[in-house]
């Protein structure tokens, strides 16, 4: 998928590696400055803007800014990439096993920690689902990041109000010193984006799946609309193609396999979003044995 990416698009993750990096760096520093830890008594702001502060310009941002909306679309593409990347939320076996040992409250630990395992052990199954493109696995995916936001929400919760719920010696005191404090510092609120990232780029794909026709302009009734590309013949002969397409293809490829008629095509033009159907510019139709540059 990487030779596919346009060089835009690459600039972009670019961009984004580095931003993600210097945020990675920041909370590292805090945490091994001790930045995170506040007096015995006194709220920790400084810690709960780090975990809050990167989620709430996010969102805002997203819904405010539709340029910020495209950005992030462009950036993202086909969700199944961000969904597999939280494969990493296993690593809530930690919470577990410093429960077992007393090191954090079990009453935050346990649900926090086998919350994450869930949403970690699972996150390539439903990815699979996605990539299915039935009403099923979309379905699924919606629930995950749902599930998964919600682990977030409750584990902040409890580790917030785990003193009061179960007073004692056991507290989360060590979540604010380095090497735990990089979890709510920095893994939780990107778990937090990706989740709402991918169901904002969920709802965008659908609201454009819906625009379009439920079949291909010229009979191929493979319905596959947008989160698949289709390839159908425009004449009898085959000698010329059509690609309706997707917003995450490249502007050339160089073959396509129709899912449908299995016809093997070469030298194709993909249509682009602004061509699509709908707009009053005509559909871009290559003859076969055409040769374009990739």
């Amino acid at each position: 998928m990487a030779l596919l990416m346009p060089r835009a698009s690459r600039t972009n993750v670019v961009l984004i590696a580095y931003v993600v990096l210097t945020w990675f760096m920041l909370a590292l520093s805090g945490s091994i400055l001790g930045t995170f830890v506040q007096k015995q008594g006194n709220p920790p702001l400084v810690f709960g803007l780090t975990v809050g502060g990167p989620v709430i310009l996010f969102v805002a941002a997203y819904l405010l800014s539709g340029a910020f909306r495209r950005f992030v679309r462009t950036l993202i593409g086909d969700p199944w990439g961000i969904t597999t990347l939280q494969a990493y939320r296993v690593i809530g076996v930690v919470f577990v096993v410093l429960a077992s040992r007393n090191v954090l409250p079990a009453v935050f630990a346990l649900p926090a920690g086998w919350g994450d395992i869930f949403i970690g052990v699972t996150a390539p199954l439903v990815a699979l689902a996605w990539s299915s493109g039935t009403r099923i696995g979309r379905a699924v995916f919606v629930l995950w990041n749902v599930l998964g936001m919600l682990d977030l929400i409750l584990a902040v919760s409890l580790g917030t109000l785990a003193g009061f719920i179960q007073p004692g010696t056991i507290t989360t005191a060590s979540l604010l010193i380095f090497p735990l404090s990089l979890i709510p510092t920095f893994a939780v609120p990107l778990s937090f984006i990706l989740h709402f990232a991918g169901l904002g780029q969920f709802w965008h794909l659908a609201r454009k799946q819906a625009a379009l026709p439920s079949r291909c302009r010229v009979g191929c009734g493979c319905g596959h609309g947008r989160f698949l590309p289709c390839v159908v013949p425009t004449s009898q002969s085959g000698r010329g193609v059509m690609i309706l397409a997707t917003s995450w293809l490249p502007e050339r490829v160089t073959s396509l396999l129709c899912p449908r008629s299995m016809i093997k095509l070469s030298a194709l033009h993909v249509i682009e979003p602004r061509d699509a159907p709908g707009t009053d510019q005509k559909p871009s139709i290559v003859p076969e044995g055409s040769h374009q540059q990739t």
